[in-house]
């Protein structure tokens, strides 16, 4: 159990669910949903777009955000060096 009562299973779940919601737009649609805000198909988050690097790991390999297909693969979130 982690410090707050939770299994590492209930962990693992809601940072996978913060990852998924790295690929949705401001209005809360994921990447290809209609979205009547955005005037169609969400495009997915402004911010930080496929192969945006948006940190490190203690490698030094880039951490990046990986296309919607390829979310789901843990390798696509890294960029070796």
């Amino acid at each position: 159990m982690t410090d707050a009562g939770r299994s590492q299973g209930d962990v693992n779940r809601r940072l996978a669910r913060i990852l998924l919601d790295l690929h949705r737009c401001e209005h809360g649609r994921l990447e290809g949903d209609p979205c009547l805000s955005c005037g169609g198909g969400s495009s997915g988050n402004p911010v930080i777009r496929p192969g945006s690097v948006i940190g490190y790991t203690r490698h030094g390999d880039e951490i990046v955000m990986p296309s919607w297909a390829d979310h789901n693969e843990p390798e696509s979130w890294i960029r070796r060096s």
